[in-house]
Order: structure tokens, then C-alpha cells, then sequence
């Protein structure tokens, strides 16, 4: 391999020296390289602030590279004996590494540091089906989440781990799913004394503490005496060149960052909502006080309230959120068993598959528990369909759907043909339906059957005055206007009284922090999106001419309809 890294393409590293202001502790002796009979023979010593000779470092990278490229064609082989023994299409595959290893960079030769080289490492998956086209996430994983990322792509039921399953990675790598990483390692400070070095990565900083540690039995740690500390911001010092731990600037980061490594791991699992406050400029009736949630008697125990412009405590949030997840994941376990099921009776292939939510919920964004609001978190939910022979491959679609347009899609999927729109008065249509099918999506899943998604929300604004919150949902906006409504028995909206507008820029706030419903800047935006609002569904929906490439629909078969984990099976004959 060496032939395909000439020595005059290899470079040095660009930091060959330790960081600014380390502690001595910090900083490895690399005696588990130094004593390979090749150094031996070159008769070289390891010293901090010194470098190796400039012909042996180029020659060390240079047989490190071709080590990693030899390792990479005895991964193709392996890729190539799946193929030819047919298990391709039924084998996870990953690749991942046990530590990093340092060429030079900070004068180090080794592995066993808390550098970024030493303790980021590469972690590859590759799932059939789910992964074909390739996933790239920069956010926080660690090597205890490959163990339930592969149980959970195989699908076995949830298992007691420590770490994570990255799938909901793959739908939205950019979704943090865990606040930093965790490393340690151990070093000899003197002849008596023995420090553990606790580093912790965040999406920005690595922080580490060189602390008192006491080898076995007990293994204990004194986090009183510290031999060092180290802070780096990988901001403006990604190759870790300069150690902020002592400067002013960062008195605030070191202590947060401290108490999270103190925490320990499980406190970074599931991290904090990013936006934990109300929008700027949100009308107060947007504001939902989520009595559905306060009075549930754990919430009770906690004496906690709810009020704009305030939190939970830290722990309450993390401990609820972490809840909420872990349900997510027991209903998908549940999935897991009736797909199972499916195989065992011999149906799976004749089953249409839909796993939807209701609803969506706020686990803290904009400082709200509930369902009970038009933001995107409440309305927007998962929708998920497979129509055997038909999705096989997998197909993802970011176009704008509605839970009404389900219906018209299964059975059409199931041989039915589309349905009849609704009409304004429907009462004396047999069937009908005011959703469309979303099967042109499969054929052409860039190609948008709507142009809004509509949703409302009805909330009481004082002892006297009802609001029922319309709102719509283009592909970078959404608009809601907050008008006054009376109850039954005719239900009646009043357009000419406005209790408040909000207006959200996706393109630019995904988040909903900002409402710029009174912005002069998008005065002409507000005028047309109310306008589609007030003009309703019915004019939001574009003229489909006809369904191609569907030749695997299904002409007879069962249907399985799961919303959520209420499930229902339809025949049709």
C-alpha cells in the first residue's frame, strides 16, 4: 500500500507541539510506541516540546495511511463475499474504530491521551434499504450506542444498554439525540500517585479534569484533588492548541461543562429543548398553560406550575423528556411485534402498513407540555406507509401531507381506485373523501399534491371570549390567525375579530422563535397566506391527472391501519 502514498505527498502535522497552557498530566510518554523494535533501532526518545526526526515522522504517517488503506480493501472483500454469498440485502454491516491514534500532532505518538485524535473515532453503518443513499450526522454518538443501533435496526425488542439507537438519525441527521461523549484514561503522575482523566465532548467543547484515582478494589475517585484541567473550543481551535481552562472569558463554560462531567452520562443522554421560551412576538393566546398536563398526580408531587416565561427545573425537564422517549420506543417495540406477527400468519406480503400520530407534543419548546397549540411540534406528525411491491425500496418525501389524506391512500393502494372529493354538503354521498391519494408521491416523491396543510385549535381567551386558532402550513411558512368562535349549536367563526396573527419562517426560523406576522417585511406575505387560510383546504389542493409507475399496487389484500398503537385490519373483497 505504501506505493499509493509517495513520501513527497505526505505532510507534517500541523500542530507538532503540546498545546498552550496543558498540564503536564495531560501529556503521554507514548511507551507503548517508543519500545517497537523499529523505533528502537532508529534510537529516538519521546521528550515533550521535541519532534522526531523530519524523514522518520513522514515515514511513520506515511505507513499509518497505508495501514488504514490496506484495512479498507479487506473491508471490500468482505462487502464482496456478502454480494456473492447473497446476504447483502440481510446484513448490517459497521465499521468503527477503539480509539484514534496521534501522528505527531501535540509531539505524541500514541492512543492514550484525551486529545480529540485519540478518542474520536470513525463509526459507519450501513443498513439494506435504510441507508442506500447515504447519511452524514456531526452530532454526538459514542461507541455504546453501535450495540442498540444494530439490535434496533434488526429488530429486537428494546434492551437494558447505556447507549443510544442512532436511527432517528437517519431521518433527521442533524437532531441531536445526547448532550456530549464521554472518555477517561488513566496515567501514573508520580510513584505514589495515580490521576483518571475524565473528558468530556459537547458539540463544541472538549473538557477534561485529571482527578485523584485510587486503583482496585474499590477504584475510587477524589474529585477534590485535581492535577489538571484542560478546556478547548473547537470553534476557533479544532486541532486543541491552546488550553482556555484559566481564562476569564470562560469562567462561565468550564463550570457548566464541569458540572456536566460530574453528572455523568446519563444526565447527557437527552438533552435540553433549544428553545425554552415563547416565541418573540407571540399573541398570549398562542400560549397554551397545559392544565391536561400539570394535573397529573406526578406532576402534582413535584409542586410545579406552568406560567409564560418560566421552566421546569433542570432535572424535571431532562427526567421528562427521557420518559417521553423511552414510550416512543416501547411503541415502536410494539410496531416491531405485529410486523413479526405479519411473517409468522404469512401476510406481510399482501399487508398495507400505516404507522401515524394524532398529534404531535412539546416537551418544553417555547416552555410548553402539551399538545394543545398550532405550533409546528404539536401539528406536525410522523406518517408512515408500506404498500408491499410498491415502497419496497424505500421512499422519503418532504412535501406537504395531511392525516385526511390517509384514508383515500390506502384504498386506492388496496385497488379501490381514488375517491370522489367531498363537496361543500356531503350528506348524501355514500362515499367520499376530503383528503387526496399520496401514491403519485411514490412515482415522483418531489412532486407536491398540495399547496397548504390546515390545522385549528380552539382556546378561551377570558370568562366570556372563545378564540379558535386556524392555521396553515405551507412549505416555508406558517400562518395562523387567532379569531373569535362561538360554540355550538351552529359554531360560528367571527373573521372580523382577530385576537392575534402569527406568521413563522421556516426558510429561516425552523424553530418557530420569531413571529414577523408585523414585520413590513413580509406584510405581502401575510396578505396572500391569509387570504389561502380564509379561501380554506379545498383551493390548496393541485389537480392530479392520474397515478403512474404503480404497476406493483395491490389489487385485493388486507389493509393493517395503526394510529398510533390502536391498530384495525380492513378486508376487501
Amino acid at each position: 500500500m505504501l506505493r499509493y502514498y509517495p513520501r513527497e505527498n505526505i505532510s507534517f502535522p500541523d500542530n507538532q507541539y503540546p498545546p498552550h497552557n496543558m498540564p503536564l498530566v495531560a501529556w503521554s510518554n507514548c511507551h507503548e510506541f517508543v519500545n517497537l523494535g523499529y523505533l528502537r533501532n532508529e534510537n529516538v526518545t519521546i521528550s515533550i516540546n521535541s519532534t522526531f526526526p523530519e524523514k522518520l515522522v513522514l515515514d511513520l504517517r506515511r505507513a499509518y495511511f497505508s495501514s488504514v488503506s490496506w484495512i479498507d480493501s479487506l473491508v471490500g472483500r468482505v462487502l464482496t463475499e456478502l454480494q456473492t454469498l447473497d446476504l447483502a440485502d440481510n446484513t448490517v454491516v459497521s465499521l468503527v474504530g477503539d480509539h484514534g491514534w496521534q501522528l505527531g500532532e501535540h509531539g505524541e505518538w500514541c492512543k492514550s491521551t484525551n486529545f480529540e485524535l485519540s478518542t474520536r473515532v470513525p463509526m459507519m453503518l450501513h443498513i439494506p434499504v435504510v441507508t442506500d443513499k447515504g447519511i452524514v450526522s456531526e452530532q454526538v454518538a459514542e461507541l455504546v450506542d453501535l450495540f442498540p443501533t444494530i439490535t434496533d435496526a434488526v429488530g429486537l425488542c428494546e434492551l437494558c444498554v447505556e447507549g443510544l439507537r442512532l436511527l432517528p438519525m437517519i431521518s433527521n441527521p442533524n437532531k441531536p439525540l445526547k448532550a456530549a461523549a464521554f472518555s477517561l484514561h488513566r496515567r501514573h503522575v508520580n510513584s505514589t500517585a495515580t490521576a483518571m482523566g475524565y473528558s468530556i465532548r459537547t458539540q463544541r467543547y472538549r473538557y477534561t479534569e485529571w482527578v485523584k484515582f485510587s486503583d482496585g478494589p474499590l477504584f475510587e475517585t477524589d474529585w477534590s484533588v485535581l492535577f489538571g484541567v484542560e478546556l478547548y473550543d473547537h470553534q476557533t481551535d479544532p486541532d486543541e492548541i491552546i488550553n482556555r481552562a484559566h481564562y476569564e472569558s470562560y469562567r462561565e463554560v468550564r463550570h457548566t461543562l464541569s458540572k456536566q462531567l460530574r453528572d455523568g452520562w446519563r444526565q447527557s443522554v437527552h438533552t435540553l429543548p433549544d428553545n425554552q421560551y415563547p416565541p418573540h412576538n407571540m399573541p398570549l393566546v398562542a400560549w397554551s398553560n397545559c392544565y391536561e398536563f400539570v394535573n397529573f398526580g406526578y406532576l402534582r408531587n413535584e409542586n410545579v406550575t406552568i406560567s409564560i416565561n418560566s421552566t421546569f427545573p433542570e432535572k424535571l425537564v431532562l427526567d421528562l423528556r427521557r420518559a417521553y422517549f423511552s414510550s416512543v420506543s416501547w411503541v415502536d417495540s410494539l410496531v416491531g411485534r405485529v410486523l413479526t406477527e405479519l411473517q409468522t400468519l404469512g401476510l406481510a406480503d399482501n399487508t398495507v402498513v400505516s404507522l401515524v400520530g394524532d398529534h404531535g407534543w412539546q416537551l418544553g419548546e417555547h416552555g410548553e407540555w402539551c399538545k394543545s397549540t398550532n405550533f409546528e411540534l404539536s401539528t406536525r406528525v410522523p406518517m408512515m406507509l408500506h404498500i408491499p411491491g410498491v415502497t419496497n425500496n424505500g421512499i422519503v418525501s418532504e412535501q406537504i401531507a395531511e392525516l385526511v389524506d390517509l384514508f383515500p391512500t390506502i384504498t386506492d393502494a388496496v385497488g379501490l381506485g381514488p375517491l370522489s372529493t367531498c363537496p361543500e354538503n356531503s350528506s348524501k354521498i355514500e362515499l367520499c373523501a376530503e383528503g387526496v391519494s399520496l401514491l403519485p408521491m411514490i412515482s415522483n416523491p418531489n412532486k407536491p399534491l398540495k399547496k397548504a396543510a390546515f390545522s385549528l385549535h380552539r382556546r378561551q381567551v377570558n370568562s366570556t371570549a372563545t378564540a379558535m386558532g386556524y392555521s396553515i402550513r405551507t412549505q416555508q411558512y406558517r400562518y395562523t390567525e387567532w379569531v373569535k368562535f362561538s360554540d355550538g349549536p351552529l359554531f360560528e367563526t367571527d373573521w372580523s375579530v382577530l385576537f392575534g396573527v402569527e406568521l413563522y419562517d421556516h426558510g429561516t426560523d425552523p424553530d418557530e422563535n420569531i413571529n414577523k406576522a408585523h414585520y413590513e417585511s413580509y406584510r405581502e406575505v401575510r396578505h396572500t397566506l391569509s387570504k389561502q387560510l380564509r379561501d380554506g383546504w379545498r383551493q390548496s389542493v393541485y389537480a392530479v391527472s392520474g397515478v403512474t409507475g404503480m404497476e406493483g399496487r395491490m389489487d385485493n389484500g388486507l389493509v393493517l391501519l395503526g394510529l398510533l398503537i390502536t391498530l384495525s385490519i380492513i378486508k376487501t373483497e
